[in-house]
């Protein structure tokens, strides 16, 4: 059985890789500012987690003046737990909406994809391939994520933390820089 997951894994990661290798878009550089439009991709752990997801996301709406935000959590079990019971704010998906080499095939990441954002914040501290699949498929001018030397090729714009940093950590180094980033 794990054979054949590692074989659906290398599937996956292939895929991506043959994407990541066709991408010729141009990234944009734009600050808090110029962005008008954020996509935001998470891997969802557990509620506390959810929770300060939710605040960030009223923080990016209330404080930063987006008018435009769109999320993509991904969940790793079949089965939703309650607490992702969220109505239409947030998108996710789980084990249930991946085909056989892990890559969604749920409506909703197509519409997430095809949207053309200003600013995609993948908040994501590990590989999971349904996640660096949106990444790579996602149009957005800019692509933001944590710096990992193998991840190079997802992002445009990347945040180098400690291994262990926190989600809190993260978002307020993002908050620094893209509040600081002037145009050129």
């Amino acid at each position: 059985m794990i054979l054949f997951k590692n074989i659906r894994e290398k599937l996956g990661k292939s895929s991506i890789t043959k994407k990541l290798s066709k991408d010729n878009r141009k990234p944009k550089i734009k600050n808090y500012t110029e962005a008008q439009s954020v996509g935001i991709i998470y891997k969802i752990k557990d509620k506390d987690y959810q929770y300060f997801i939710n605040n960030f996301i009223d923080y990016l709406r209330e404080d930063v003046g987006f008018k435009v935000i769109k999320t993509l959590g991904f969940y790793e079990e079949k089965v939703a737990p309650t607490f992702l019971d969220l109505g239409s704010k947030y998108q996710f998906i789980n084990q249930k909406d991946l085909n056989w080499n892990f890559t969604p095939k749920k409506e909703s990441v197509d519409q997430f994809t095809s949207s053309n954002f200003d600013l995609l914040i993948d908040l994501t501290d590990e590989y999971c391939i349904p996640l660096r699949h949106t990444v790579v498929h996602t149009a957005a001018s800019l692509k933001i994520g944590r710096y990992n030397e193998e991840e190079i090729d997802f992002y445009d714009f990347m945040i180098n933390l400690p291994e262990h940093a926190s989600l809190k950590e993260f978002t307020n180094q993002l908050n620094h820089y893209l509040s600081s980033i002037n145009k050129t």
